[in-house]
């Protein structure tokens, strides 16, 4: 009966379902329920709003709150956007939120480009063809679950190209810049060469990025730690990560010995002004002359220390430790690092001029005389 499904009932003919609309149903990315008998087939669509079984352990929502969906799919999928680099998310917490929706519509979007990037690789290819069939609406259905199977058994990642010590180019200026705006990479030339001085400064960030500690409008404040990165390149989550550190207005927190290298040439002949060019990196308020940092250094929020080996161990700690001494008409003033002990009670240090001489990386008991050197006053600030 041209090929429509009959079925006699009581000696009468029937139509089946195939004699209504056969219009198609609108696009989707395996969204649309699954009809009665065949939903255990279908793959649980996720999106925006909802939340699993790790959400309820880590922030103790109630598998009767709306939204809720039983398992840990949405951590499965979280896992995956992080394996893949288009979710910057150290921490699963099951949640399809704003950042988890916005990760997939990037996958999504990158499925229906042609270039893909093998891990490990730097080099982008070309996929043979297209093959998700969804849309970048960042809902999580059959399209979706299938192309992220395949980018899986693919060992595909986000197709964002690396750098490595070596390359040129003028997409690597604008790195350069960036790790200027973070903090490293200082009076360097922006000239597009990935060399010695850049590596320095990647790695520099990435170390900071690890630890998940950055200077944020003057506070050191942690954020979403570097994982899953290739150390001295600028792979594609190293590049997310440097980004996001940006947008935050990030700097990197620098040592107090990287400070001191780099602010005592410019400051060798001047004590005062080169403790003051080192605190005000590390965002400590310390004015006036070495009488005046003297005086301050002993007052609240400082910790006035009761010896050279206490300094020592304060600085080994990541504090900023000065020493000094008053004198007529000027003082001193030495900023102390982690290193020897000389004689077991004096620290080292780095210092401007006194008397005409200047010395970094020296135990201090060479930047005062026998006379003195016992009567100095330290005191530490945590950072």
């Amino acid at each position: 009966m041209d090929g429509i499904d009959c079925k006699i009932w009581g000696g009468q003919v029937k139509r089946g379902d195939s004699n209504k609309s056969s219009s198609p149903p609108p696009p989707d990315d395996g969204h649309n329920q699954a009809a009665a008998g065949s939903s255990a087939s279908k793959k649980q669509v996720l999106k925006k709003g909802m939340f699993d079984d790790t959400t309820c352990e880590v922030y103790g929502k109630k598998t009767s709150d709306s939204g809720y969906v039983a398992g840990k799919q949405i951590t499965k999928l979280q896992q995956r956007l992080i394996d893949m680099g288009f979710l910057q998310q150290q921490k699963l917490d099951g949640d399809f939120g704003e950042k988890t929706e916005q990760a997939l519509k990037d996958f999504q979007a990158t499925a229906l480009k042609m270039e893909r990037l093998c891990k490990n690789n730097t080099a982008l290819t070309k996929a043979p063809s297209i093959t998700y069939t969804g849309t970048s609406d960042g809902i999580y259905g059959e399209h979706s679950d299938d192309e992220i199977k395949l980018w899986t058994n693919k060992n595909w990642v986000k197709p964002v190209k690396s750098f490595k010590k070596g390359d040129t180019g003028p997409e690597l200026q604008n790195f350069q810049t960036t790790l200027q705006d973070i903090g490293v990479y200082i009076d360097r030339a922006v000239d597009g060469w990935f060399w010695n001085k850049m590596l320095d400064a990647v790695n520099q960030f990435q170390e900071a990025a690890e630890k998940g500690k950055f200077i944020i409008n003057g506070v050191l404040t942690d954020i979403e730690k570097l994982a899953g990165h290739r150390k001295g390149d600028l792979c594609p989550k190293t590049q997310d990560h440097l980004k996001m550190v940006k947008d935050k207005g990030g700097k990197v927190p620098q040592s107090v010995p990287d400070l001191c290298e780099k602010h005592w040439e410019a400051n060798k002949d001047d004590c005062s002004g080169f403790v003051k060019a080192v605190a005000t990196d590390l965002n400590v308020t310390l004015t006036g002359q070495a009488n005046d940092i003297v005086d301050q250094i002993q007052k609240s929020p400082w910790k006035v220390l009761k010896d050279g080996k206490e300094a020592d161990s304060e600085a080994r700690a990541g504090k900023f430790v000065v020493a000094g001494l008053k004198d007529d008409p000027n003082g001193h003033v030495v900023i102390i690092v982690p290193g020897e002990l000389a004689h077991g009670k004096y620290p080292t240090g780095y210092w401007g001029s006194i008397a005409g001489i200047g010395d970094k990386n020296s135990t201090i008991n060479n930047s005062w005389n026998k006379d003195q050197r016992d009567k100095v006053i330290y005191a530490s600030i945590k950072l």
